[in-house]
């Protein structure tokens, strides 16, 4: 009988103690020294978001001071994450604590891919979705005028998908104009002419035409001699004169 409750004593006296260190552990790893943040913006040098943008976020659910213990928990930190993630220039984030009490933020940032300028001017992605202009930085993109809805935009996301596997095509055009019956003008960077491209068919072999018309002039230095490109026309390039 008295072993039992020997027995009975040291188990509860086991259960108490693992009790006590779960919640000493807990505690401990809620409540930290935040020693430092470090941030990783991925395959990015150009920041559509700011290290104080994010920063901003942080200090919203992060208060550190220099003398005091701040409590972080993976609610905080998925709150944070959350909080990024909302922010319509950002792909995907990633916030984590390390053992060594640093707050890591990794930051993908979308792809803008053209600048749709219209009423309202926006980005446009690589996933063909608009995305908001930065006040951080301005994207060195091709400009595209006019009004488009959702399948023009995958329309046009295609054709710049398309003109940048082509790097000399990647450089010259600059600008893309939508005009009447869904045709379209492309404008060069270097050239005073007017590329007539029509429709948004045959893609592939109106941009080769383009290509091998920029090649062959600019070879026999004619590219300022022409007033307009015509691409419109199956198997031909008619070009008008200055």
């Amino acid at each position: 009988m008295k072993q039992r409750l020997l027995n009975s004593v040291k188990l509860a006296a086991l259960i108490i103690f693992a009790g006590f260190l779960y919640a000493f552990s807990a505690k401990r790893n809620a409540v930290k020294k935040l020693d430092a943040i470090q941030m990783n913006f991925e395959n990015s040098t150009n920041l559509l978001v700011s290290r104080s943008d994010v920063l901003q976020i942080i200090n919203h659910y992060i208060k550190p001071k220099e003398t005091k213990l701040v409590a972080i928990d993976n609610n905080v930190l998925a709150r944070i994450e959350s909080k990024l993630k909302q922010n319509k220039l950002i792909e995907d984030t990633s916030v984590y604590l390390s053992l060594t009490d640093t707050l890591f933020i990794s930051v993908l940032q979308k792809k803008p891919i053209a600048r749709i300028v219209g009423t309202k001017s926006y980005y446009l992605d690589d996933n063909a979705k608009p995305i908001p202009l930065s006040k951080n930085y301005t994207v060195r993109v091709p400009l595209v005028y006019g009004q488009f809805n959702a399948d023009e935009l995958l329309q046009i996301k295609g054709l710049i998908m398309r003109i940048n596997t082509d790097e000399l095509l990647k450089k010259q055009i600059t600008a893309i104009l939508k005009k009447d019956k869904n045709e379209y003008v492309f404008k060069g960077r270097l050239g005073d002419q007017t590329v007539q491209f029509g429709t948004l068919t045959n893609v592939v072999s109106k941009l080769k035409k383009l290509h091998i018309f920029y090649m062959d002039a600019w070879s026999k230095k004619r590219i300022n001699k022409y007033k307009t490109i015509n691409l419109k026309y199956h198997n031909q390039i008619v070009c008008t004169k200055i």
